[in-house]
C-alpha cells in the first residue's frame, strides 16, 4: 500500500513538474511564475473589461472585436494538459482554487490621462481608398465577366467597417501597418507603473504588454500602451488557460484553470518583422483559407504576411483597367487575370473564379491588419512573369515566353521575363551607356505598381526581383544584365516612393548587382534567401537598406517534398526544414558577420529588422497548407519575437519541445490541422523520448 501511494505521489510530482514548463509560445521576454501546485479557477462567466479611466470615445472597433474573440475562446476552447492523465491529478487542487471573475485591460493610449489625445487623426480623413469591404459578388472581375462568387463566413468577419479602424490612429490596424523601426521613447517606460502612453512610442513598444495573474482570485490585469499590445497580451493569456478532463462519463464542461500562479509576464518583441510568405501563384488559395492562416499567424505573434501574389504560372490579381485604357493612354490590367488565372474551381460547393478581385485584396489587407498582421503584396519582376502579362500589348512585354527547354532560361517552368531589351542578331542589345527602359515596359510597370500601391495600406510594396536569367535575354554572363536591370530598378524605386511606399526586393537586387543596389531607396527591405551572410554584401553595396532574413536552409517550409517535375525521381532542390532546424537559427551570428571593423554594432543590428518563413506552393494547396506550415512556422515566430535567448539562456530545442507540443495540441483544438511532431505518448511525457546515445 505504501509503495503504491509513493508511486502515485512520484507520478503526480512528475506531472506537475512537466506542467510547470509554461507553454507560452513564443516565449516572453520575462516570465515569473509561482509554485507547481498553485492554481486559480476561471469563472464560468469570466468578464473581459476595459479598465476604469478608459476614454470610450477612443476605443477602436477592432480592439472591441479582439476582446470579444478572446473571451469567446476562453469560454469555449477545451485544452487538456499534455500530461499522461490529461490533468486528472490536478482536479482537487483546481476545484479548491480561488475563483477569478474578470480580466481587466488597461490600454494607456486610450486612457483619459494620456494627453493630448493620440487617437485623433492628423488628417481630416485618414481612410484607405476602397476599404469599405463589400460582399465579393459586388465586384465583377475581368471588366464585366461573370461575378467571382466567394462564400463569406459572416461570423469570421470583423463587425466594424474598415474606415472605423483606419480612421482611428489608436486601432490595432493602424499600428500594424506602420513602417518598421527600432525607435525608442525619450521617456523611461515601465508598464507596471506607467499611467500614460508617451507620444513618441517606438514600434516594438507598441507591441509590449504586461500580464499579471494573481493567486488570490483577484482580477487578471493586462496593461499595454496600445491596442496592438493588448492584442498580443490576449494571445498570451489564451495560452495559459487549460481545462480539467471530463469526470467519468460526464462530458459536461469542466473547470478552466491557470496553473503556477501568481504569474507575471512582461513582454515585447526582439525584432519588428516576423513574417510568413504565401505563394498564391503556383496554386490558388481561397479567401477563407487565407483568413485562417492570418488568424493562426496572429496567435503566435507573426505580424507580416508577405503575399507573393503572382508568378509565371498564374496572375490571379483581377485588377481593374487603368483610366482611358481603351484610349491607349492606360493599361488593360484586367487582361492579366482574364488570360493569366486558373479559371474555375469549387469552394464550399460554389463555382468560384480562382482570382482575387480588388475588393478581395482590400478585404484581406483589412482582415489581417485587424488582427495585427501587415500585408505586403508582391508582384515579382522583371523575371517570374508570363501568365497574363503575355496578353498585354500584343505579347511585346515578354522575353523567352514558355520555352520548351525552360531549363536554359528559367529556374522552373514556365519560363518568362519582362523584355527589358531585344537582343538578336538582327537587333542587338542597346548600348548600356544610353539604355532606357522601353516605353511599353515603363507604362506596364508604372500602371501595375501604382495599382498595387492603392490596394494596401502597408508601408511596403514588393517588386520581387529574384532569379533573373541572363540567357533569357540572350546574354552570356550575369554581369551583363546589370546595366539594364539598374535603370529598371530605378524606375521601380521612383514609382514606389512616389506612391508613398517603401520597396521590398529579393537579395539578387542588392547582392549580385552593386549598381542595382544603389537604386534602392533608404529603408527599403532586402530579403536574403540564400546564404544569410549575403546580408553583409547587401549592406556593403547599399548601407541604407534594411535586411529581412529567410535563408532557405532554415526557413523554406516547402523544402524536402517530392519534386513537381514529371520525370524527376528526387525530392525538391532543398532539404526538409524541421522545426528544430529553424529554431537553431541564431540571427546574432549573421549580424556579427555583417559588422565590419570600426562599425557601431548597434547600428548594424538595427539594419536587421527580422525574418520570415516562406511557403512556396508548387506542391502545396489548401488541402495540405496547414500541415506544411504549422507548427513549424511557430519556430520562426519565437526566433524573431523572443530573440536569441529564453530566460537568460541561449534558445534550446530541448526546453522548447514541450512548449511546441502544447502549442501544436492547442492549435489542433482550435481547428488548425497542424502536423504531429511525436507520438501522443511522448507528447504527454516530456523528456522521455529524447535520445541519450
Amino acid at each position: 500500500m505504501r509503495s503504491t501511494r509513493l508511486a502515485s505521489l512520484l507520478a503526480s510530482a512528475c506531472l506537475l513538474g512537466a506542467l510547470s514548463a509554461h507553454a507560452i509560445w513564443p516565449h516572453p521576454s520575462k516570465l515569473d511564475a509561482g509554485k507547481d501546485d498553485a492554481f486559480v479557477r476561471l469563472s464560468g462567466d469570466l468578464r473581459f473589461e476595459l479598465a476604469e479611466g478608459t476614454d470610450q470615445s477612443r476605443v477602436p472597433a477592432d480592439l472591441t472585436d479582439a476582446i470579444e474573440a478572446a473571451a469567446k475562446q476562453a469560454h469555449s476552447l477545451d485544452v487538456w494538459p499534455l500530461v499522461s492523465d490529461r490533468g486528472e491529478s490536478y482536479r482537487a487542487g483546481v476545484e479548491q482554487a480561488k475563483l477569478v471573475a474578470s480580466v481587466r485591460i488597461s490600454v494607456l493610449e486610450l486612457m483619459t490621462a494620456t494627453t493630448p489625445n493620440p487617437c485623433v487623426p492628423n488628417k481630416p480623413m485618414d481612410v484607405a481608398v476602397g476599404t469599405v469591404v463589400q460582399p465579393r459578388s459586388v465586384q465583377q472581375p475581368f471588366g464585366g465577366r461573370k461575378n467571382a462568387v466567394q462564400p463569406v463566413d459572416l461570423t469570421a468577419e470583423p463587425k466594424q467597417t474598415a474606415p472605423d479602424n483606419w480612421f482611428n490612429p489608436c486601432s490595432i490596424a493602424s499600428h500594424a501597418i506602420r513602417e518598421l523601426n527600432y525607435n525608442i521613447s525619450s521617456a523611461k517606460l515601465n508598464l507596471e507603473t506607467d499611467k500614460t502612453a508617451p507620444a513618441d512610442l517606438g514600434y516594438l513598444d507598441a507591441e509590449a504588454y504586461r500580464l499579471s495573474v494573481p493567486a488570490d482570485g483577484g482580477s487578471i490585469q493586462l496593461t499595454s500602451y496600445t491596442a496592438l499590445g493588448a492584442l498580443r497580451g490576449l494571445q498570451t493569456l489564451q495560452q495559459l488557460i487549460y481545462t480539467l478532463p471530463p469526470k467519468g462519463d460526464d462530458a459536461a464542461a469542466a473547470h478552466k484553470f491557470i496553473r503556477n500562479v501568481p504569474i507575471v509576464v512582461e513582454d515585447r518583441p526582439a525584432y519588428p518583422y516576423r513574417g510568413l510568405l504565401l505563394d498564391t501563384a503556383r496554386n490558388w488559395f481561397d479567401l477563407a483559407t487565407i483568413r485562417k492562416l492570418i488568424d493562426t499567424m496572429g496567435f503566435v505573434k507573426l505580424n507580416q504576411l508577405h503575399w507573393h501574389a503572382t508568378d509565371t504560372q498564374s496572375f490571379p490579381l483581377a485588377l481593374d483597367d487603368d483610366a482611358d485604357a481603351q484610349g491607349g493612354n492606360g493599361m488593360q490590367l484586367s487582361l492579366l487575370a482574364e488570360r493569366g488565372s486558373y479559371g474555375w474551381t469549387k469552394v464550399d460547393g460554389k463555382n468560384t473564379r480562382m482570382v482575387y478581385t480588388e475588393t478581395d485584396v482590400r478585404g484581406i489587407v483589412e482582415y489581417a491588419a485587424h488582427r495585427g498582421v501587415n500585408v505586403i503584396i508582391e508582384t515579382d519582376m522583371p523575371a517570374h512573369m508570363l501568365s497574363g502579362v503575355d496578353a498585354i500589348d500584343g505579347g511585346s512585354l515578354m522575353a523567352c515566353p514558355n520555352e520548351q527547354a525552360w531549363e536554359n532560361v528559367a529556374a522552373e517552368p514556365p519560363s518568362g521575363q519582362l523584355r527589358l531589351f531585344t537582343n538578336t542578331k538582327a537587333s542587338p542589345a542597346p548600348d548600356a551607356a544610353t539604355y532606357k527602359v522601353p516605353d511599353n515596359i515603363n507604362r506596364f510597370v508604372s500602371s501595375l505598381l501604382r495599382k498595387i500601391a492603392t490596394l494596401s495600406k502597408s508601408a511596403y510594396v514588393s517588386s520581387g526581383g529574384d532569379e533573373p536569367n541572363y540567357k533569357c535575354w540572350n546574354l552570356t554572363t550575369e554581369a551583363e544584365m546589370e546595366p539594364y536591370i539598374a535603370p529598371f530598378m530605378q524606375l521601380v524605386t521612383n514609382l514606389t516612393e512616389a506612391s508613398g511606399k517603401r520597396g521590398m526586393v529579393w537579395e539578387e537586387m542588392a547582392v549580385k548587382f552593386p549598381k542595382v543596389a544603389k537604386t534602392l531607396a533608404p529603408n527599403s527591405l532586402v530579403e536574403i534567401w540564400n546564404d544569410a551572410n549575403n546580408s553583409r554584401v547587401a549592406l556593403t553595396n547599399n548601407p541604407d537598406v534594411n535586411i529581412v532574413l529567410a535563408p532557405y536552409s532554415y526557413f523554406y517550409l516547402d523544402c524536402g517534398s517530392a519534386s513537381f517535375l514529371g520525370n524527376y525521381t528526387s525530392n525538391t532542390w532543398c532539404p526538409y526544414v524541421s522545426w528544430q532546424q529553424t529554431y537553431s537559427f541564431d540571427p546574432s551570428v549573421t549580424i556579427a558577420n555583417a559588422t565590419k571593423a570600426g562599425q557601431d554594432a548597434k547600428s548594424v543590428r538595427n539594419k536587421f529588422v527580422g525574418g520570415e518563413h516562406a511557403v512556396w506552393t508548387e506542391t502545396i494547396d489548401p488541402t495540405n497548407l496547414e500541415g506544411k506550415v504549422w507548427p513549424r512556422a511557430a519556430a520562426g515566430a519565437e526566433v524573431w519575437w523572443t530573440g536569441e535567448e529564453v530566460a537568460g539562456k541561449k534558445r534550446d530545442k530541448v526546453e522548447a519541445l514541450p512548449r511546441m507540443m502544447d502549442l501544436r495540441y492547442r492549435l489542433v483544438q482550435m481547428g488548425v490541422a497542424a502536423e504531429p511532431l511525436q507520438p501522443l505518448w511522448c507528447a504527454t511525457r516530456p523528456g522521455q523520448c529524447n535520445w541519450h546515445g
